[in-house]
């Protein structure tokens, strides 16, 4: 039988600490922080099953300045953080993923939709994750429909809505997308709005 969706999960921190241990040499082993399982499993499913890509987001994390200088060193902790873990996750080998800065915003409508929910769902986590919960309840409202030359492109349900959502959380919402490696973000116009 298959292994479960726990075995994979411990199986997957013992070679994150394998990896650990032969980067930074002389580092205790970590024990599983609470929630590994569940973050596994959210992991997973962001990379389409593919544990392949999540080895490398771990290997690219442990190879980056920025895990190196954790404390401890390449701490599963910090890789574990939804702001984190994704900017080290590979571009699909098939092509099927696109830079879509590199793509000048020209994805498929389907691709780039699902690619933008993806990357809105990991703005939204890393707004959780710093407590500011307060704007998540407005923020969720909004929906990401695309990427555009390396802008996050998101629908408001009115203009009173996008208005007050910029004036209150637009720096916000661009420094999140900034930290995921865009350039900012965008709201598209709606239909009854003139270009």
């Amino acid at each position: 039988p298959a292994p479960t969706l726990a075995a994979r999960a411990a199986a997957f921190f013992d070679t994150f600490q394998d990896a650990r241990a032969k980067a930074f040499r002389g580092v205790p082993r970590e024990k599983p922080p609470a929630g590994w399982a569940d973050w596994y499993t959210q992991a997973l499913r962001g990379v389409d099953g593919d544990e392949a890509r999540l080895h490398a987001a771990c290997q690219g994390y442990l190879q980056s300045d920025w895990g190196r200088t954790r404390q401890p060193a390449g701490t599963v902790v910090a890789f574990c953080s939804p702001r984190v873990w994704t900017r080290y996750v590979p571009p699909l080998e098939d092509g099927a993923e696109v830079d879509t800065a590199e793509a000048g915003g020209t994805l498929p409508a389907e691709v780039a939709s699902s690619e933008a929910a993806r990357v809105w769902s990991a703005c939204l986590e890393g707004m959780r994750a710093q407590g500011k919960r307060y704007a998540l309840s407005w923020l969720s409202k909004a929906r990401a429909v695309g990427l555009e030359d390396g802008h996050l492109v998101l629908a408001a349900p009115d203009a009173y809505f996008r208005q007050w959502v910029e004036e209150q959380y637009g720096s916000l919402m661009e420094s999140e997308a900034r930290s995921l490696g865009l350039q900012g973000v965008r709201w598209a116009r709606a239909a009854h709005e003139v270009a």
